[in-house]
């Protein structure tokens, strides 16, 4: 299997409640994240089958996962929303039809899954490991579920920060090429410069195909 970042040029849907939607500049938005649609959502109708996240405040009885509106003002966590969505996605719409097809999604994903919620994504990968070439598509969708599962998950930014440098850390005994601006976890100065670490590596990772698999989606404009 071929480990290589997935590579998008379309945009992912994320959904924000029409109460915040008059206090946003949707151009700026527009702008400084090129790979999100935003989707205006009415509170007074169902939102959309096809959008896994909304950002909104309250409860809500709908199947899509409500984001506070709170993320908007950080940074690195509305970042990995953004990434979350986007694997989110591809996997929905990718078909698991085999065992093979299975593991390649797995293969690329499952560094994203671990960092979120690491017992859960390992104990996930040895019963997939545990499974017979026949598999039927039942069983290899209820283990695509719980994959996407873990993707509506939040992680956190000293998460984010340990996964970064895993992924670089790797790609670095490949290389030999040390790349300026990557700190360490135990740099104290790491907050202020994390999405700066992350934007480094991802264009990296379009530039050279070296899999850097804290962004396992990437998005690239055609």
């Amino acid at each position: 299997m071929v480990k290589e970042n997935i590579i998008i040029s379309h945009k992912t849907r994320i959904g924000i409640e029409e109460d915040l939607w008059s206090i946003l500049n949707y151009e700026e938005m527009e702008k400084f994240h090129p790979e999100i649609e935003f989707v205006k959502i009415s509170s007074s109708s169902s939102p959309s089958t096809d959008l896994t996240f909304i950002i909104r405040s309250g409860i809500h009885k709908d199947s899509a996962v409500s984001v506070p509106p709170e993320i908007m003002n950080d940074p690195i966590l509305f970042w990995d929303l953004k990434r979350r969505a986007m694997a989110h996605s591809c996997l929905h719409d990718e078909k698991i039809t085999d065992l093979r097809s299975l593991y390649e999604a797995w293969y690329k994903l499952k560094f994203l899954c671990q960092e979120i919620r690491n017992p859960q994504a390992r104990k996930l990968g040895r019963n997939m490991a545990d499974l017979n070439e026949d598999t039927n598509e039942e069983v290899l969708d209820h283990f695509k579920k719980e994959i996407l599962a873990i993707l509506t998950l939040p992680s956190s930014s000293n998460r984010i920060r340990n996964s970064l440098w895993k992924n670089y850390s790797n790609q670095l005994k490949r290389t030999k090429n040390p790349l300026d601006h990557i700190k360490t976890p135990e740099d104290p100065t790491g907050d202020e410069t994390l999405l700066l670490e992350i934007r480094t590596l991802e264009e990296e990772a379009i530039k050279t195909s070296l899999f850097f698999g804290t962004s396992p989606v990437l998005f690239r404009i055609s």
